[in-house]
């Protein structure tokens, strides 16, 4: 790591095998130049979740996010092809849409250079005499992007392998949701004082559901019978907690076709560095961490379920029993990963041992050394 004081050394205790390891050194969550080296190595290279379809049905249909300092633009053209595009414009760099909505262009509100949803540029007043200047070369400039199974993802720098290429087994696992068709049902969001990893890893073990959410969720699936499996060679982790009270839990029509297990467990699959996907029998929840900086991150939950859903007598009666679970289940953890946080700080805090419920933490852990050190490292 040019310029940091890290080196391999300083994770051979992460690196061994789960059973024996311990966690990364606080450095890796507060310094800057840490979180500097990750948005190079790590956001600029990855595939990072963007939304769900269901926010562009129709032509001309966009929405704007900001990935870290990426200011971006999802459309679906005219010609209903999705794009992302860098929501910039090529004059002087102003950003030209705001939110969400339907429209033919986009004007530049600096200097009223205007854009189609297919990124052209198609007007740009009082630029006739200037030498050689082609409306033609200066389009808003494209953002690689994929859609799977109705989720779009964005790669900043472009050279990332096929997304679809690299998860086809997680990719089939989701297919009998048939995400597409879904709407949203409900969002919960909590934004927070702490490093971006400490949310990821919070999301991807059960481990906490002992303590953090005793009352509200461990006497329905306890944090001691979760499990993971092994992922070498496969791009997503998983979590698994089977239920002992489903009963407890509100639950909505179950979608035909989708495997047993979803009523069965708590099922959850992580695709860093930013998206997390529960599928449940009914519906499914994305999860999706929002970096805002080294210690600013914004966490939202967003159930999905199909449109028939809402046609259903009981569909009121469900989200105002799972709306406010899902409110409080959040506060817990903004509690948790803030007091994470503020810990690291103390000059007595060192590294703890994983225990075996944390898998998916240790394994979030070397994907995450494997992108900022090498694999070899």
């Amino acid at each position: 790591m040019a310029g940091l004081w890290l080196s391999a050394d300083d994770f051979r205790e992460t690196r061994k095998p789960l059973a024996e390891a311990s966690g990364m050194p606080c450095q890796m969550y507060l310094d800057p130049e840490v979180f500097a080296l990750e948005k190079e190595r790590i956001f600029k290279r990855e595939w990072l979740f963007a939304g769900h379809v269901c926010r562009i049905r129709n032509a001309n249909d966009y929405f704007t996010l900001t990935l870290l300092d990426h200011p971006l633009v999802i459309t679906r053209g005219a010609d209903g092809k999705v794009r992302a595009f860098h929501n910039v414009c090529r004059h002087r760099g102003m950003i030209v849409a705001k939110g969400e909505g339907n429209t033919r262009s986009f004007v530049c509100p600096y200097h009223a250079w205007s854009y189609d949803t297919g990124g052209r540029l198609i007007a740009a007043p009082e630029m006739g005499g200037v030498a050689c200047f082609d409306k033609a070369q200066s389009p808003l400039v494209e953002v690689r992007s994929e859609i799977v199974q109705g989720i779009i993802f964005v790669n900043l720098d472009g050279k990332a392998a096929p997304l679809s290429e690299s998860i086809p087994d997680l990719i089939a696992l989701m297919s009998p949701w048939n995400i597409e068709e879904m709407e949203p049902a409900y969002v919960s969001e909590i934004s927070g004082t702490f490093n971006w990893k400490t949310m990821v890893e919070n999301a991807s073990e059960a481990y906490h559901v002992l303590a953090t959410h005793r009352e509200s969720f461990h006497g329905i699936s306890p944090a001691e019978r979760s499990y993971s499996t092994d992922n070498a060679g496969r791009a997503w982790t998983d979590l698994f907690t089977p239920y002992v009270r489903a009963d407890a839990m509100p639950s909505g029509p179950l979608i035909p076709g989708v495997p047993g297990w979803a009523s069965e467990r708590l099922s959850f699959y992580g695709l860093h560095p930013n998206f997390l996907i529960s599928l449940a029998a009914d519906s499914i929840i994305i999860y999706h961490t929002t970096v805002e900086g080294p210690e600013s991150t914004r966490f939202t939950w967003t159930m999905y379920a199909p449109p028939s859903m809402k046609a259903w007598d009981g569909y009121d009666a469900y989200m105002s029993e799972m709306g406010p679970w899902m409110d409080q289940v959040n506060r817990e953890d903004l509690g948790s990963c803030e007091g994470v946080h503020r810990g690291m700080k103390s000059s007595g805090w060192r590294p703890g041992r994983y225990s075996l419920l944390e898998k998916p933490v240790w394994q979030f852990h070397n994907w995450y050394l494997d992108r900022m050190l090498g694999p070899e490292s």
